[in-house]
């Protein structure tokens, strides 16, 4: 498989506009960044992702429990994803809306006539946090084909037509070497369902010593050709979630590798999972409770680069592509934004510090840099 030249075909997308999943806040000046100061970057190989504008990085969490929306605001997240129940499900839509809000906090989930309890359909007109539906996650462990997940669409676009469908897959079902025609077929079909696809790859949680957080980017990275360029979003480990023997929560340099790995691979969009719904003995830690186990490292970790993706949020949406030809354990990648480029490098090593740019990066640290004028054609 040629990522290269696939992507480069879906890249006259890279205007896309999202709106109907944009956030009320004013357009804030960038951070001061340093200069990149090296060699030429050597473009050969790059692989191209397509951008959109948006001034808000959208950074969401997976089912927060109603008690816990302060909490996850402060953290920096900004979207509560549901499917068809609530966090606890005997709350009302109403309750869970009012509280998020006051929070001020958007949501994801199911139109009002298909949660669980249903609620009037006129609900969703009423709801000031509604800015997207959830479509049914994860389709292939639910059996459902493209198809089924295509009708699903067209119902809930009944609902509201103006609204954006968020679908997201299971990464681990297509990140073999040579992913065969039948599950690019699949993909490309579940995608043309959504407007936004997400992807999760819990590597750490499964088997921490043997898959490698690669598995997560690459599978960003072919969702992103597979549904032709629409914008792709990475789920991010930062819990212990006891479902495996050899999984345990990650570090909090492999929590930023899988955040920043995955903008570079091309993602423009990240969700947290932070429950713990398994019991199986494992070589993690246990912390907080099932709804939310995320260690204290993690959290101080979270607002960190929380806050670091909505100081750079234009920046890393825009256009751009994966560099394949920085010297190892380097990767990264280019963005063009209103006429300039911009460098981001990832440090992917867990133990070694790496010289870069005249400074030195930390085991899994990461720097964007201003790197001169876009070339010709880039925004």
């Amino acid at each position: 498989m040629k990522l290269t030249s696939l992507i480069a075909r879906v890249a006259v997308v890279a205007g896309l506009s999202l709106a109907g999943l944009q956030f009320a806040s004013a357009a804030q000046p960038l951070p001061a960044l340093k200069p990149y100061k090296g060699a030429e970057l050597d473009l050969a190989g790059a692989v191209e992702s397509p951008g959109f504008e948006s001034e808000t990085f959208t950074i969401a969490c997976w089912l927060p429990n109603i008690y816990d929306l302060d909490k996850w605001a402060r953290r920096g997240i900004n979207v509560a994803w549901f499917n068809q129940r609530l966090n606890p499900k005997e709350k009302s839509l109403e309750e869970y809306v009012n509280k998020a809000s006051a929070a001020g906090l958007k949501m994801w989930r199911y139109p009002a006539e298909f949660m669980e309890p249903p609620a009037d359909p006129s609900f969703d007109a009423k709801d000031p946090t509604l800015i997207a539906y959830s479509l049914l996650d994860e389709p292939i462990l639910h059996h459902k084909s493209p198809d089924d997940m295509k009708e699903q669409a067209k119902a809930f676009k009944e609902s509201n037509p103006k609204l954006k469908l968020i679908l997201n897959l299971e990464g681990d079902k297509f990140v073999q070497p040579n992913p065969g025609p039948k599950v690019v077929e699949d993909h490309t079909g579940y995608m043309a369902a959504a407007d936004i696809g997400f992807v999760d790859w819990y590597v750490k949680n499964r088997n921490a010593d043997r898959y490698p957080m690669t598995h997560l980017w690459t599978a960003v990275e072919r969702l992103i050709i597979w549904g032709k360029g629409k914008p792709v979003g990475a789920f991010v480990e930062c819990s212990n979630q006891k479902i495996a023997a050899e999984g345990r929560e990650p570090t909090v340099g492999e929590m930023r590798a899988e955040i920043v790995g995955s903008i570079i691979y091309g993602a423009r969009l990240i969700a947290y999972f932070p429950e713990s719904p398994g019991n199986k003995p494992n070589k993690g830690k246990q912390f907080g409770n099932g709804n939310d186990a995320t260690p204290p490292d993690l959290e101080r970790e979270m607002v960190q680069i929380n806050k670091q993706l909505q100081a750079l949020a234009p920046v890393l949406h825009a256009a751009g592509a994966r560099l394949t030809t920085l010297p190892a354990p380097l990767i990264g990648a280019v963005r063009y934004y209103q006429g300039k480029t911009y460098l981001i490098v990832f440090n992917n090593d867990p133990e070694t510090k790496t010289p870069f740019n005249g400074e030195t990066l930390e085991p899994y640290d990461w720097r964007v840099y201003t790197a001169g004028a876009a070339p010709a054609g880039k925004k």
